[in-house]
């Protein structure tokens, strides 16, 4: 279990790095759709799987 939650933690953390750091991040200034794109990342993919990683679960 505790495999499954890091490799689900590193998938959302992997999904952030591509959104924010690949070239999505310059493209996202001019053109609105590449800047949708960043949003379709991070909001439906990588959010998710770090919330189901429960990185700090009580």
């Amino acid at each position: 279990m505790l495999v499954q939650k890091s490799l689900v933690y590193a998938a959302g953390w992997l999904f952030v790095a591509v959104a924010l750091v690949s070239p999505f991040d310059w493209l996202s200034d001019v053109p609105l759709s590449a800047h949708r794109v960043q949003h379709e990342i991070l909001i439906p993919l990588a959010a998710p799987l770090l919330v189901l990683s429960r990185p700090i679960a009580a």
